[in-house]
C-alpha cells in the first residue's frame, strides 16, 4: 500500500507527464467508506491498468474533502493509524487540479460510494467512466457508464467482492475493508437493519483469509467515530455533510448533515446553536434548509442506535413543507421530540434502519415534486 501511495503522490504532482489520469473519487461527505473504497479500488485499478500498456496513465485515489478536514473524520484517523498508513501520503481534493485535467480531456473519473456528483463537481460527469456504489441509483439514464450499484450495507463490501477473486488483497487492505464494513453495518447487527446477506458473506470471506478480532475492532472504531467532544457546532455539521443536487438555479439549496455520537437534545442545548446553524447554512452555499440527522448509542455500541432528525435553516416556508413531507413518509416514522425549538422542527425517528440513504432520495423527490 505504501509504495502505491508514494506513486500516487508523485503522479498528482507531475500530472503533465500523463496522457490519461484515472481519479477514483468518493463522495463529498468523505466518510470512512468513501476513503477506504477509493483507496483500495484505485490500487486494484492500477494493477489492472498495468496489464494494458499504452498511453502513459496515472491512477490516483482522491479524498473528496480539503486536507484540513481530515482530522474531523476521527474514525478514519484511527483506522489508518491502526493499520500503519500515513495520511501525508493521501491525495485530497485540494491537492489535485481536476478542472485542468477535465479541460485538457485527460480526466477519467471512477465514482465510488456515490453515483451523482456534488453540485460543484456536476459538470465533470462527462468524464465519469465507472460507478461502484451502494446508494439509490440517481445517475442520468442517458449517460452510459459501467455501473455496479447494489443496495448493500457498505460500498467496501462491493469493493471486496470484486477484488477477492483476483488475489489482490493483503492483510492490511483486508483489515481496512473489514473495519469499514463493520462500522457501516453496526457490526452486522440485524436489529439495525444496515446489513445484507452479501455484507455477511464478504466479512466471512475476508475473515477466513485474514482473521481479526471483529468485535474489538468495531467497538474501537465506534468509540473513535463518536468521540465528538472536541468539535465545535460547525465542525459537527461539516464533518459528514452532503448537498442535494441542483439541476437549475430555481431549485432551493438543501443539504443534509449527519451528526454521530451526540443526541439531538444535547446538540440543541449547546450555546448559540441556532446562530451557528444559520452561519453554517451561509457557509455551505447559502442553504435554504439544512436537515440534520442524529445517531447515537444510549445503551452502548452493541445495542441498536437511536436516530433523530431536525429540519433547520433560514427559509421558513420550505422548512415546513420538507418537514410535512418527511412526516408523511412511512419509511421514517417520525415522532415529535419532547423539547420545543422555535427555529427548527425536531423529531425522534422510530424506524432506526432508515439512514441518510433513505432520507436523501426522499428530499430529492420532494424538491422535484415542487
Amino acid at each position: 500500500m505504501e509504495d502505491f501511495l508514494q506513486r500516487t503522490k508523485y503522479c498528482s504532482s507531475s500530472l503533465e507527464e500523463f496522457q490519461e489520469v484515472y481519479v477514483v473519487l468518493g463522495n463529498e461527505a468523505c466518510d470512512l467508506d468513501s476513503m477506504v473504497s477509493s483507496l483500495i479500488y484505485a490500487l486494484s485499478f492500477s494493477k489492472t491498468l498495468s496489464n494494458f500498456p499504452g498511453k502513459p496513465a496515472a491512477v490516483i485515489p482522491v479524498f473528496n474533502i480539503p486536507r484540513q478536514d481530515f482530522c474531523l473524520r476521527t474514525e478514519a484517523v484511527f483506522l489508518f493509524a491502526r493499520f500503519h498508513i500515513e495520511p501525508r501520503l493521501f491525495t485530497f481534493i485540494d491537492d489535485i487540479d481536476l478542472q485542468m485535467l477535465l479541460d485538457t480531456k485527460r480526466l477519467k473519473l471512477v465514482l465510488v460510494d456515490h453515483n451523482v456528483l456534488a453540485q460543484a463537481q456536476k459538470h465533470m460527469d462527462v468524464a465519469v467512466i465507472e460507478i461502484l456504489d451502494h446508494h439509490k441509483d440517481l445517475w442520468p439514464t442517458h449517460m452510459k457508464v459501467t455501473k455496479t450499484i447494489e443496495l448493500v450495507g457498505s460500498c467496501s463490501t462491493l469493493v471486496a467482492e470484486k477484488l477477492l477473486p483476483l488475489d489482490i488483497l493483503d492483510s492490511q487492505m483486508s483489515n481496512l475493508l473489514l473495519g469499514t464494513i463493520l462500522l457501516d453495518t453496526i457490526n452486522l447487527d440485524p436489529r439495525a437493519g444496515r446489513s445484507t446477506d452479501k455484507d455477511k458473506v464478504i466479512v466471512k470471506r475476508l475473515q477466513d483469509r485474514y482473521p481479526l478480532a471483529l468485535d474489538e475492532l468495531y467497538i474501537a472504531l465506534s468509540q473513535a467515530k463518536f468521540d465528538v467532544s472536541g468539535l465545535s457546532t460547525q465542525d459537527l455539521l461539516r464533518k459528514d455533510y452532503k448537498a442535494l443536487p441542483k439541476n437549475d438555479r430555481e431549485i432551493p439549496a438543501v443539504g443534509i448533515s449527519a451528526v454521530s455520537g451526540l443526541s439531538m437534545g444535547k446538540f440543541f442545548s449547546r450555546n448559540h446553536v441556532q446562530q451557528h446553524i444559520l452561519e453554517y447554512c451561509q457557509m455551505a452555499s447559502s442553504l435554504d434548509v439544512l436537515v440534520i440527522m442524529f445517531v447515537h448509542f444510549p445503551e452502548g455500541y452493541n445495542e441498536p442506535p437511536q436516530r433523530q432528525i431536525a429540519v433547520c435553516g433560514p427559509c421558513e416556508e420550505l422548512k415546513r413543507k420538507i418537514t410535512k413531507y418527511l412526516k408523511a413518509s412511512e419509511e421514517l416514522q417520525l415522532k415529535e421530540f419532547n423539547v420545543f425549538h422555535q427555529d427548527c422542527f425536531l423529531y425522534d425517528q422510530e424506524n432506526i434502519t432508515a439512514t441518510r440513504k433513505v432520507v436523501f432520495p426522499l428530499v430529492i423527490d420532494f424538491l422535484q415534486s415542487q
